[in-house]
């Protein structure tokens, strides 16, 4: 676990091609004016982008003429993005690498009653069936969130299809013709592939109360083959801490409003996103494989089949695929 370093944030504000115009994209920056610049020696310059390379981040260094981000990079800021926040009594840790943003969670103490986790990367993200999160440095947006609720935890069922939506719209707020579904129980798709995903961690304490962790994995700047990212869909590349505080903003009025009132309000909303509404479907449940067609959720937030009898079961728990869709499980 490192917190996030002022000096690497400030240096790749320095660096950042997307502070030029078109015609100044290629300007490169020494060390002796970067170091002047951070008030630090050329050495520690040059450590710190030998660290940024060793993250994974493209950088074109030419003796005589200094250094150069080969792609825009924008680091997460913790000023700019509380000072987006519509909620303030949040206590946010951003962090440079962290092994998971849900078991820094775990164990954190705080005096607000939510917590969030940002990371510009993680070691051990996982999403459901501990499977692992490819977390590339400074590319996307790892998050978790701590939250209480005054329910019993048996009523919280469909808060993975909640927290689903809180993504859908925070999206298609920055890409609003997008096609973006949401497949049961945590995925949301575009165009068949993983955009994003969700693994929500619930303690039940005592007098009917609960506190969820909520972890976001959502690929923002990312371009691969396999995933979806918001720069594939919107052909830009993204500030990610504009994109953390609309998720945020989102995210904090979708669980207020599921606190109140449970899964009913979005039923309708989820629906008109359902990527296996009227679908051939096969569901894992463990050991057991049981195919049919999608047919919704229901109130509390189960996957209703239709199987090949014509019976309707529902089922609360499972990893779902659809027969003519190649889906990306990794979340």
């Amino acid at each position: 676990m490192r917190p996030l370093s002022k000096n690497l944030r400030t240096l790749v504000t320095l660096l950042n091609c997307a502070d030029y115009p078109d015609s100044h994209r290629d300007r490169y920056h020494d060390g002796e004016t970067l170091g002047a610049a951070l008030g630090v020696s050329r050495n520690t310059i040059w450590k710190t982008i030998n660290k940024l390379i060793d993250y994974g981040i493209a950088i074109d260094a030419i003796k005589g003429r200094g250094y150069r981000l080969v792609e825009p990079l924008t680091l997460l800021d913790e000023a700019v993005i509380r000072a987006g926040l519509i909620e303030k009594a949040i206590d946010l840790k951003i962090f440079e690498t962290i092994d998971s943003t849900n078991a820094f969670l775990h164990g954190f103490k705080s005096k607000q009653p939510i917590a969030l986790c940002l990371a510009e990367q993680q070691t051990a993200g996982r999403g459901r069936f501990a499977r692992t999160w490819h977390s590339p440095f400074g590319q996307n947006i790892y998050m978790s969130c701590r939250y209480p609720f005054m329910r019993d935890i048996s009523t919280l069922g469909g808060l993975s299809l909640a927290v689903s939506l809180a993504i859908l719209q925070t999206v298609q707020h920055f890409a609003p013709e997008a096609a973006i579904q949401l497949k049961w129980p945590n995925d949301v798709l575009y165009q068949q592939k993983k955009l994003a995903g969700s693994l929500i961690e619930i303690r039940a304490e005592s007098h009917s109360r609960a506190q969820a962790i909520i972890g976001i994995g959502l690929n923002v700047n990312m371009l691969a083959q396999t995933w979806a990212s918001v720069r594939a869909i919107t052909h830009e590349v993204m500030d990610r801490n504009i994109v953390c505080i609309q998720l945020i903003n989102v995210l904090l009025t979708t669980l207020h409003t599921f606190a109140e009132n449970g899964l009913t309000p979005f039923i309708a909303q989820w629906l008109s996103a359902d990527a296996l509404f009227n679908q051939a479907i096969t569901l894992h449940n463990g050991k057991q494989k049981i195919s049919g067609i999608g047919k919704g959720i229901d109130a509390h937030g189960q996957l209703i089949m239709q199987l090949e009898d014509g019976t309707q079961q529902h089922f609360s728990a499972g990893e779902t695929s659809l027969h003519k869709m190649n889906c990306n499980h990794s979340s």
